[in-house]
């Protein structure tokens, strides 16, 4: 079962019992040791520390958090467990949790197998209108694929895309 991990900006109780709920994905809180005051305070909630970490422990990382694949590309590994950025297709200033929840549902629609995608080495940007594939080299983020939803052959797409990157290097179950 692959292991979801929440990233600060996504964490709610009512989007993890949903996943809960399904049953088809393994949901991993942010950690409240992060969330504290002193956390804040002494900056260990910031994607440079977090992003590594859930990495590490082998979680695809699911946030809203735009430009953190830009923002971190350094400090993400070229092999790693992926990362899903749920975004709109035409930003604006105010993303409603209803929004994200319609962008999750659509694809959960369109893909009905998404859980058993690989996302390794993948960050997988998806909005109501497009879904957007990219990686890591050497510290660089390189975009690979944007496949537009009025394409009706976008999900078979997707998932050769997804895993093609996946075997850009061994996958993370062989590693030792």
């Amino acid at each position: 079962m692959t292991k979801i991990q929440l990233d600060e900006c996504i964490d709610c109780k009512r989007l993890a019992k949903a996943c809960v709920k399904q049953n088809l994905v393994a949901i991993v809180r942010f950690p409240p040791e992060l969330k504290t005051k002193v956390a804040r305070e002494n900056r260990l909630n910031r994607d440079e520390l977090v992003l590594p970490r859930f990495l590490r422990e082998g979680s695809t990382v699911l946030t809203t958090d735009y430009p953190i694949d830009s923002d971190n590309a350094t400090f993400i590994p070229e092999k790693h467990p992926g990362i899903i950025i749920i975004s709109n297709a035409h930003p604006t200033p105010s993303v409603k949790f209803s929004d994200i929840e319609k962008t999750i549902d659509q694809f959960k629609v369109n893909v009905p197998n998404w859980h058993l995608l690989s996302w390794d080495n993948s960050i997988t940007e998806i909005s109501l209108e497009w879904v957007d594939v990219r990686y890591v080299e050497r510290g660089h983020v390189k975009e690979l694929q944007r496949l537009f939803f009025t394409d009706q052959s976008w999900p078979a797409k997707l998932a050769t895309t997804l895993t093609s990157n996946a075997q850009r290097n061994p996958p993370l179950s062989d590693q030792s």
